[in-house]
């Protein structure tokens, strides 16, 4: 959540708006230029991203590094990992990254102030820097206060593989993985091949579209690919209810139209790569009571990073990086409720070094150094002056220094893998966090002990938190206990379980409020602690045409006494006690294939309707059908997303001032696919 006026969004300016049509007709004429590529290229090889079957599939030993220093299968990773390749998100017709992850264990959507849609894990919500996503190598989250808007974000067309942290990261990723961390790998040069996707939606009211596409290329040394997005969509087709009773029709005034744009570059060892990720959309809710006019919401990100793979001995890696992220989040431009224009910059300079000592040892050793700087343009009043935002100066800027090293070793009898980071930033000084798991897999066995800390480190606008009234700036620490078993039963039968306790001190958490200086009784530091329990489990089941997954998460709140956050004894405000999940694929023909997905949320507790108390949203049952069909390169797809037309909502996490945000209803969606 964020703190309005004080730290309300960036104002874009005239400039701005004048190329942002431009860069959509470029996006456009990508899109055009690839069509005509790829129709060049119908006689290829009928080998493209469609060839896996659902028997091939199951052959495939899917192993992934996020948690390990070398690719590991997802059974011996030291972490709770979930992977999801390319060919499963194609099936069950996801368009977005939010559709993904609702699929996924322990994630549900939220919402926070000027209708920005994020997430929960584990009960807790995952703004303010708590969920960290990185595509490509590089963080997406905002650096103001570290959210993360996922609704209509990331395009499924464009992903290769997501690979998901469930627990902590921080101790290899930095302050940001507090509660869990998502890459996502975008499809890359590898392919030698490109893509095209149209897929037009409707809902009962409007229409919406989304197109994509992407090309990969390599030639001997040199390796190039391009993947690209833009989407007409909106928000909601149901009406918003404020806490004052006040009533809003969501299908007009809730239009999204982000674009993405992600190119790589490489020769050798070297990889360059550009991200431009222009998040846009009208916000008609604000702050709980919707403005007359919507405010039109901007988090504008333009990324760019350079990296080199040494290998100075057969044995020893040595990668330098550096990255730059220019990020423009919360933008807004409104006569009615206020300006908020403030640009970030992050310097960051790595080197990462791996030595494998053998087949079954290797340690990686880091270090980051980390500049974060902020410029207050415009915030307040429509005239507002911006020269004394941070504590009588419109700039700021913190420096962040770390140092990382993990240590993986396997044996006959467990593998160990054992690391920490030590990270000193200007605002709260030196910690230090480990971690380390145990890990043992057998021919159908595995079990996993994990313990893992992490620290949250305020972003930019921890100075501005002090001058509004939430004094000393501390940490947040999250200390995070796992037990997991996995069971084989045939080739194609699988199971897996976990539970977890996870202790949250210090919790930063933002209070939300469209005045400035309300916050001198804020949660800036909440003293009190939040932690939650729980379990996850996992079938899997593939038979020759079908295939089966099945999920199961619940949590519990222990120590629950932060008030802004409390729903009840055993519930946080916003996430579901019990999720359940399903997704089952039938191969009807070779080139047929029908997808049945959803998940099912138990009752939420949120601030939902005109009295001042807490109320129980009604249980949500969601379904989603998709059937696809393929000739050659071609693929020709039909699916209804909330097959049931249920009645969807994204609540606050924290007692905020806004009703639930309604998400669509039933909508029935077409996939016109081409690829080479």
């Amino acid at each position: 959540m964020r703190i309005a006026s004080s730290c309300l969004p960036v104002a874009p300016s005239t400039e701005t708006r004048a190329y942002c049509p431009r860069l959509h007709r470029v996006a456009a004429g990508i899109l055009g230029a690839l069509l005509c590529i790829q129709a060049a290229a119908y006689a290829l090889d009928d080998a493209n991203l469609f060839a896996l079957s659902l028997e091939d599939l199951t052959k495939v030993e899917i192993k992934s590094d996020i948690a390990s220093i070398r690719a590991k299968p997802i059974r011996e990773q030291p972490g709770i990992v979930t992977v999801i390749t390319a060919p499963e998100i194609l099936d069950t017709g996801a368009r977005d990254l939010s559709e993904i992850l609702m699929l996924v264990p322990g994630f549900s959507l939220d919402v926070d102030v000027e209708s920005m849609v994020g997430l929960t894990f584990r009960g807790l919500q995952g703004q303010e820097g708590k969920v960290l996503l990185i595509v490509d190598g590089i963080e997406i989250n905002e650096p103001l206060y570290g959210s993360l808007p996922i609704l209509n974000h990331i395009p499924a067309e464009a992903i290769q593989q997501i690979d998901i942290i469930r627990g902590p990261g921080s101790a290899m990723y930095g302050g940001t993985a507090g509660l869990s961390v998502i890459r996502v790998i975008t499809k890359g040069a590898n392919q030698n091949g490109g893509y095209a996707v149209v897929t037009p939606s409707y809902a009962d009211g409007r229409m919406s579209e989304n197109y994509a596409a992407g090309m990969g290329y390599t030639a001997g040394d040199w390796r190039f690919s391009v993947n690209s997005f833009y989407s007409h969509n909106y928000f909601s087709n149901r009406r918003y209810t404020s806490l004052g009773g006040d009533s809003l029709d969501m299908t007009d005034p809730s239009d999204m139209d982000p674009l993405f744009l992600d190119l790589g570059l490489g020769y050798r060892g070297l990889d360059i790569r550009f991200i431009c990720d222009l998040y846009r959309y009208d916000d008609a809710v604000y702050y709980g009571d919707a403005p007359e006019t919507p405010v039109r919401t901007r988090f504008d990100s333009y990324l760019a990073s350079a990296k080199y793979n040494l290998k100075p001995a057969p044995w020893l890696t040595l990668t330098p990086a550096l990255t730059y992220r220019r990020q423009m989040p919360w933008q807004t431009e409104s006569e009615e409720v206020g300006n908020f224009d403030v640009v970030s910059d992050r310097y960051q300079a790595e080197l990462d070094g791996v030595a494998e000592f053998s087949a079954t040892s290797g340690i990686k050793i880091g270090a980051r150094f980390q500049r974060d700087t902020a410029h207050a343009l415009d915030v307040g009043s429509a005239d507002a002056d911006a020269a004394e935002y941070y504590n009588g100066d419109s700039r700021e800027s913190y420096d962040d220094i770390a140092g990382y090293a993990q240590y993986d070793v396997d044996t006959p009898w467990v593998n160990l893998s054992a690391g920490g980071r030590y990270e000193h930033h200007d605002a709260v000084g030196g910690n230090f966090v480990p971690r380390i798991a145990l890990t043992k897999a057998w021919e159908r066995l595995h079990v996993k002990a994990l313990y893992s800390e992490a620290a949250r480190i305020p972003a930019i606008n921890v100075e501005q938190a002090a001058v509004d009234g939430y004094g000393t700036v501390d940490e947040e620490h999250t200390v995070n206990y796992e037990l997991e078993a996995g069971y084989q039963f045939t080739k194609t039968l699988s199971w897996v379980g976990n539970v977890f306790y996870m202790e949250v001190d210090d919790p930063i958490i933002y209070t939300a409020s469209a005045d400035a200086g309300v916050a001198s009784d804020g949660y800036y530091n909440a003293t009190n602690r939040l932690s939650t329990y729980g379990v996850e489990t996992e079938l899997r089941w593939s038979l020759r045409r079908i295939s089966t997954h099945l999920s199961y998460s619940f949590y519990r709140a222990d120590d629950n006494d932060v008030d802004y956050v409390r729903g009840d004894a055993g519930r946080f405000l916003a996430a579901p006690a019990h999720k359940v999940t399903l997704s089952e694929t039938w191969h009807i023909l070779k080139s047929l294939d029908w997808n049945l997905n959803g998940f099912w949320l138990s009752k939420r507790l949120a601030y939902a309707s005109p009295s001042d108390g807490i109320a129980e949203l009604d249980p949500e049952l969601v379904l989603n059908t998709f059937d696809n069909y393929r000739v050659r390169q071609f693929s020709y797809g039909v699916g209804v997303v909330n097959l049931l037309d249920e009645e969807r909502f994204a609540p606050q996490p924290y007692n905020g001032g806004s009703g639930p945000m309604p998400l669509k209803g039933r909508e029935v969606f077409a996939r016109l696919a081409f690829e080479f």
